[in-house]
């Protein structure tokens, strides 16, 4: 009776150890459970769509008109963004929009510039000083005309100059270790592209052209780390070879032409964004419509310092989608913003690829109305702020990336029910034998 009465205590026991086991491990499994629920701050409802490397997201609007764009932007040296874009002003102008937020994506304060006409920003840069440049284009409705046009404003976003080219359109600018401004300007009046020089203070440096016998347009540019400088757009070809085709061209640091490429099949194909890295190695997104399986998907391409293709990739539905800007992070990884498509809506989408062009994520942002991907900076390997639009609203959304979270990275239900039954396995086991062993030694006593 001694022997039975013990056993019960001991079994009580042991199932005791074994349910607080159960319940640390299912707790274990709650708790991964939440870190994939709904990323969205409570007070964002959206439609969204991920593949397992975004860990949260935070949004803000601003709201300063019915129709405000997003199209650029940038970071100081004490870590404030600046945005550059278009809002709607009274009587129909359409005013450059430059906006700034702190470090913590806090607003600070914006500037409105413009004519009597449809101006917009297209890119900006902010020098080692604080001083902010703006370019895009402004309209003459005196002349019916466009113009391209550079814009600078100080640190508090006074005023200080600018100048314009007529009959033009800018689309890319950069600024190089030097404080010197890099220009692109499309030439209405040939087709072909200027790039332009300006030190901080205004004063031309240098000036070279490049074209083809068709019609080029540039979109974006990127410096290496020996000031060459790189740009990309599209080709328009006319005659019998019609078409538009994906092109990217190599100067020197005086604008010296060195080489250039194309890419494309018979359809539509154009480079909107362009980065080198670290090897000289170099990136490529936009679209196409001769590749991939719909009507337009995003292509990322990369090619060596000799200008040869690495590997090439596209990614879309079967509806629109377009890689607008592209962003690399320290560990080589390569992300590119945009837009996709969904049942006739415009959506918000973020893609990731390594450096040797595997496909490792996507998020997709979306809401009621259309909403676009504009332009990202990455922070960090863990930290990534895009721009974009939603519902006529211009939209920072900041992106924890989930490099932050390993351990989440290869979140398995079936990786942790195997652990839970291990775990559970192996101390019922240990239990069981002790147990056994001290009745058998009480037993022989």
């Amino acid at each position: 009776m001694k022997i039975h009465f013990s056993l019960k205590i001991k079994l009580k026991r042991l199932w005791i150890f074994i349910l607080i086991i159960i319940s640390a491990a299912l707790g274990l499994l709650s708790e991964d459970a939440n870190i994939k629920s709904d990323p969205i701050k409570k007070d964002v409802i959206h439609r969204i769509s991920s593949d397992n490397f975004v860990h949260k997201v935070y949004n803000w609007t601003w709201d300063y008109s019915e129709s405000d764009v997003g199209y650029c932007i940038t970071q100081d040296l004490d870590g404030n963004f600046y945005i550059g874009g278009y809002t709607v002003v009274p009587w129909d102008k359409q005013d450059w929009v430059l906006i700034k937020f702190n470090n913590k994506c806090e607003y600070q304060w914006h500037q409105t510039w413009g004519f009597n006409g449809v101006d917009m920003c297209r890119d900006i840069v902010v020098d080692s000083l604080g001083s902010i440049y703006m370019a895009g284009v402004i309209e003459d409705t005196n002349f019916m005309r466009s113009d391209a046009c550079l814009v600078k404003f100080d640190s508090s976003g006074n005023y200080l100059w600018h100048y314009e080219w007529i009959n033009s359109y800018c689309n890319g600018m950069i600024i190089d270790p030097s404080d010197y401004i890099i220009l692109t300007i499309n030439d209405y009046f040939n087709g072909d592209i200027q790039l332009l020089n300006y030190s901080n203070s205004g004063d031309l440096q240098w000036s070279s052209r490049w074209g083809t016998s068709n019609l080029d347009w540039v979109r974006n540019i990127a410096l290496d780390q020996y000031q060459n400088i790189y740009i990309t757009g599209s080709i328009y070809k006319i005659g019998e070879e019609e078409g538009i085709e994906l092109f990217f061209v190599e100067f020197n640091n005086r604008g010296q032409f060195l080489g250039y490429q194309t890419w494309g099949g018979k359809d539509t194909d154009s480079g909107y964004s362009i980065l080198v890295d670290s090897e000289v190695n170099i990136y490529i997104s936009g679209i196409t419509s001769s590749y991939g399986t719909g009507a337009d998907d995003i292509c990322l391409l990369k090619y060596s310092s000799s200008l040869e293709l690495i590997w090439e990739r596209t990614w879309g539905n079967e509806e629109n989608n377009r890689g607008n800007a592209i962003g690399l992070d320290p560990s080589g990884n390569v992300y590119v913003i945009g837009t996709s498509e969904y049942e006739t809506q415009d959506d918000i989408c973020l893609l990731k690829y390594n450096k040797k062009g595997v496909f490792t994520g996507y998020f997709i942002w979306g809401d009621t109305g259309d909403q676009s991907g504009q332009d990202l900076i990455l922070i960090n390997s863990t930290c990534l702020i895009a721009l974009g639009t939603t519902k006529g609203d211009i939209c920072l959304l900041k992106f924890e990336l989930q490099e932050n979270y390993q351990s989440h990275d290869l979140y398995n239900p079936w990786y942790s029910i195997f652990i839970l039954i291990f775990f559970l396995g192996l101390t019922s086991t240990i239990i069981t034998i002790s147990f056994i062993r001290r009745i058998y030694n009480n037993h022989n006593k």
